[in-house]
């Protein structure tokens, strides 16, 4: 339930800052941040929320481990919900109760399904940023009790050039080692 006393649904994204590394022996910490608009394929899963629940509003929240939380407001779409049911409906027309396996693109030849695309990348162009909340640590945390040190660019780098490794799109590498518990 929202300030304003109405129910709202939320919907959490979180996403992972650890990638394997090429050599598969460590992990490296590179937390690119939450998301800084709410992606496409979020907006159907959203909308259905909102139709079945029956609220006006959705929170999307996409947390960072490290960087913090960004949250976004989307609201409920009649225009577009109707979109999807007649997509769904034909769809299981179509396929499921013949039994016939769709092909690709299985609904191209439907109006409403091309409405229904464009219409899924405006409703996530529009729906902006609410609020961004900073990453605070956890309190009593032992930051040394996950093993994490930093990498050293391998010769040939940019530091071997002499240039900085820091740029606007370059992340700083750490590396995290892989405990015996961890999959391989």
């Amino acid at each position: 339930v929202n300030r304003n006393n109405r129910f709202q649904v939320v919907e959490v994204k979180n996403s992972t800052p650890f990638r394997l590394s090429k050599r598969k022996k460590t992990f490296e910490l590179r937390d690119f941040g939450p998301r800084q608009r709410v992606e496409a394929v979020w907006v159907v899963q959203l909308q259905f929320h909102l139709l079945c629940s029956g609220a006006a509003s959705a929170l999307l929240v996409s947390r960072s481990a490290t960087k913090g939380t960004n949250v976004f407001e989307m609201q409920r779409d009649e225009e577009y919900i109707r979109l999807i049911l007649t997509c769904v409906k034909a769809f299981y027309e179509r396929y499921c109760v013949p039994g016939k396996r769709p092909p690709k693109n299985a609904l191209s030849d439907l109006k409403e399904h091309r409405q229904l695309l464009l219409k899924t990348r405006q409703l996530a162009l529009r729906t902006a940023l609410l609020h961004h909340i900073p990453h605070e640590p956890l309190e009593g945390a032992d930051p040394r009790s996950a093993r994490v040190r930093r990498g050293r660019r391998r010769r040939g780098g940019a530091r071997a050039r002499g240039e900085s490794a820091s740029g606007p799109h370059q992340q700083p590498v750490t590396r995290v080692e892989q405990h015996a518990q961890c999959p391989r």
